[in-house]
């Protein structure tokens, strides 16, 4: 009875996207967590039985993507033969909560690869036992456990030759800055590791998206994958100049996808 209530419960947040904005905003912003919450639940048998497995990510992220019949969202992958048979260390712009949207959409493509998320978000139950048997790495930012889980995983991944995605703006920028100063840590990693980077962007969403004006409407937003960037032969010493060089890609590629007339700054 409880799932017929919780199908019941989303029909009636899915109906009212055709209401005022607010309302809209505030029905597919709950429609997006209790389906995260749903799915991680569905997933969880297999996960158990799987421990650590990536293609429990995999088949999540398909279940998530049936949800956009609600967020109707118009996802578009740009940069798909930029992604080799080869583990990354994937690095991607943070603007919102609905940028795991787009990762989803774009999840088999990078398989298999793993994502790190702040630690809070393992005791979200059920996401963050999914999370966990799934592989996550939770990280404390800034923190030395943080620093040994990232080190932690980045061995696991290694192993398994599977990436790891990580978001290296370290919070959800809600700035009129077009991407936030990138965190080290990533890149200290890829070139201790000697694996590449792989910077991906997401669009700009304000055609769509308004968090302060309380604003989802339907939409077209795109994923776009760069060309990689090796850390072969780099040390430590480059790190800083490695992450620049990133982030300056990162936000070049980001100010195509800016509507005309909006304020980058």
């Amino acid at each position: 009875m409880a799932l017929y209530e919780l199908i019941f419960g989303l029909s009636v947040l899915a109906l009212a996207v055709t209401v005022s904005q607010r309302t809209r905003y505030w029905a597919k912003m709950v429609s997006y967590f209790i389906i995260m919450q749903l799915v991680s639940l569905v997933m969880l048998p297999m996960a158990l039985m799987c421990p650590k497995d990536p293609r429990n990510f995999l088949y999540g992220a398909r279940l998530i993507n049936l949800s956009n019949i609600i967020f109707r969202i118009d996802w578009k992958l740009n940069g798909r033969d930029n992604v080799k048979d080869k583990a990354y260390i994937i690095v991607a712009n943070h603007q919102s909560s609905i940028d795991v949207l787009g990762m989803m959409m774009a999840w088999d493509v990078f398989h298999p690869v793993v994502p790190t998320m702040k630690s809070a978000l393992k005791y979200a139950l059920p996401f963050g036992l999914y999370g966990y048997l799934s592989g996550s790495v939770f990280i404390d930012r800034g923190s030395e456990r943080g620093r040994k889980a990232l080190e932690r995983g980045l061995e696991e991944a290694k192993k398994m030759k599977k990436s790891m995605w990580i978001f290296p703006e370290g919070t959800r920028n809600h700035t009129e800055e077009k991407l936030l100063p990138f965190k080290k840590g990533a890149f200290h990693m890829a070139v201790q590791a000697q694996i590449p980077i792989l910077p991906v962007v997401f669009s700009d969403y304000s055609n769509f998206y308004d968090r302060d004006g309380q604003r989802f409407d339907s939409g077209k937003a795109s994923v776009t994958v760069l060309p990689e960037i090796s850390t072969e032969g780099l040390t430590s010493a480059d790190v800083a100049e490695l992450c620049e060089k990133t982030r300056n890609l990162m936000i070049e590629q980001y100010v195509k996808t800016a509507p005309t007339g909006r304020k980058c700054t």
